[in-house]
């Protein structure tokens, strides 16, 4: 009984640490890119670009673990490569 309860707090945080780091990520790259099409000097497209693949790679890690399902993945994938395109 304590191992499964162990197991299942261990799965909680793994997905609690996924969720979080994609917020935090899709909160950071969304101000970079406003502060981008405000011309501000300290942003560059390098930054957005790295910050895209960020967190294409923590969608495909959660897909890969079972936390998101393939095709909301593929959704928030386009819809950010969209924003970055539409600049």
């Amino acid at each position: 009984m304590k191992k499964s309860v162990l197991v299942s707090n261990k799965k909680k945080l793994n997905n609690y640490y996924y969720f979080k780091t994609i917020k935090i990520l899709q909160k950071k790259f969304n101000s970079l890119l406003k502060n981008y099409k405000e011309k501000k000097p300290n942003v560059s497209k390098s930054h957005l670009i790295t910050y895209l693949t960020l967190l294409y790679s923590f969608f495909d890690r959660s897909v890969k673990k079972n936390l998101l399902k393939k095709n909301k993945s593929a959704k928030k994938k386009a819809f950010f490569s969209k924003k970055l395109k539409t600049i």
